[in-house]
């Protein structure tokens, strides 16, 4: 999984546009800016176009913007073979992983924290 920003799909945004452009034609048409037979027209055309496409935008469900996980199609275990030190280290601190190495002698030599661990999932050597 990689988290990523999702700008939702904005049909508030478009359809508030779209109220708004519709409001500013029906004002223009009570002062008489559509008063010519071919205006009137293209005025019904248009004020009906924009009513019908704010319907089908309410109709739509409305996500809203925000982060989001997305899966990657690969594992963490492929995502750590192919990488090298630096995306190694990037995974670890993702994950909040923690390593200290203790010297020889120091019981316990490793301490991991940062997540559960099962003993058969821990490997060292890579």
């Amino acid at each position: 999984m990689r988290k990523v920003y999702d700008p939702g799909t904005g049909h508030a945004a478009q359809i508030a546009e779209l109220t708004a452009t519709r409001t500013r034609l029906r004002e223009d048409r009570q002062a008489g800016l559509y008063d010519d037979p071919e205006e009137a027209e293209w005025y019904r055309t248009e004020y009906r176009r924009i009513g019908e496409e704010i319907a089908t935008l309410k109709a739509l469900p409305e996500r809203k913007p925000g982060m989001r996980m997305l899966p990657t199609g690969r594992t963490i275990s492929e995502e750590w073979d192919a990488g090298d030190s630096i995306k190694r280290r990037e995974i670890l601190a993702e994950f909040e992983i923690r390593v200290v190495l203790h010297p020889t002698g120091h019981d316990p030599r490793v301490a991991i924290t940062g997540m559960e661990l099962s003993p058969d999932g821990l490997n060292l050597t890579g």
